[in-house]
């Protein structure tokens, strides 16, 4: 299987406002592939979903509501964010070797 995300690591600002989550992203898309942030409001911490929003192309994007098939809400989705640094070698591409870090 292809994609998702993990190897979470989380850091709180200085100014204890913000955390900054960073993760690995192992995307099929090279572009989306490598280690992207996103952030939550400190105040938030007790009540985090629908409240992180993911760093992409220079903006913090927040996540959408789904809908089923009936027309009813569904689960919070996520957008790919940006890697802080494009990979060089892709994950994906059918070479052993791979260096997104």
């Amino acid at each position: 299987m292809l994609g998702g995300v993990g190897d979470i690591s989380v850091m709180l600002d200085p100014e204890h406002r913000d955390l900054f989550l960073f993760l690995s992203q192992y995307s099929k898309d090279r572009s989306a592939q490598g280690v992207a942030v996103a952030r939550m409001a400190w105040a938030d911490r007790d009540a985090p979903q629908e409240r992180i929003a993911v760093w992409q192309d220079g903006v913090w994007l927040p996540p959408r509501r789904g809908v089923d098939a009936d027309g009813d809400a569904a689960a919070w989705t996520y957008p790919a964010g940006a890697p802080l640094v494009p990979v060089s070698k892709p994950w994906h591409d059918g070479n052993a070797a791979a260096d997104a870090h």
